[in-house]
């Protein structure tokens, strides 16, 4: 978790109630990195502001014409990637031509991409989501 923007939260001192999962019922071994992740991020102004950055790109990536793109990479082949020149060079061509397409993130830890995905993030703490939902996402 410490790979997540170099973030400060938003308070000092010891985690609330929402991190202390003390009841091991309420959360499976397979959820606790997700649900700490989760926490942080709700705690982390960066990360809120990553995730909402995020999915405005993809809004405006989604608007991309799909056939453009097809067009365009039939009329520059992929270079593949044991050249990393030419690899960049069409990397930064293709950037350029449609810059809304590629969406990335600037989270260090890939673990945290799922926050990006789901709705619920940043509105709800990690286990006012249904289990039924947690688990659907395993």
């Amino acid at each position: 978790m410490s790979k997540l923007l170099n973030a400060k939260s938003k308070r000092d001192g010891p985690p609330q109630h929402e991190w202390l999962f003390a009841d091991r019922k309420m959360l499976p071994d397979d959820e606790v990195v997700a649900a700490y992740y989760w926490e942080f991020g709700l705690e982390t102004p960066d990360v809120i502001a990553e995730v909402e950055s995020v999915r405005k790109r993809r809004a405006l990536s989604e608007k991309v014409d799909k056939e453009a793109v097809l067009k365009w990479r039939s009329e520059n082949p992929f270079p593949g990637v044991l050249d990393d020149k030419k690899l960049a060079e069409w990397t930064n061509r293709f950037n350029a031509t449609f810059p809304d397409y590629t969406v990335t993130t600037r989270f260090r830890d890939f673990a945290a991409h799922f926050l990006c995905d789901w709705d619920e993030f940043p509105k709800l703490h990690w286990l006012q989501i249904s289990s039924k939902l947690r688990g659907d996402s395993r």
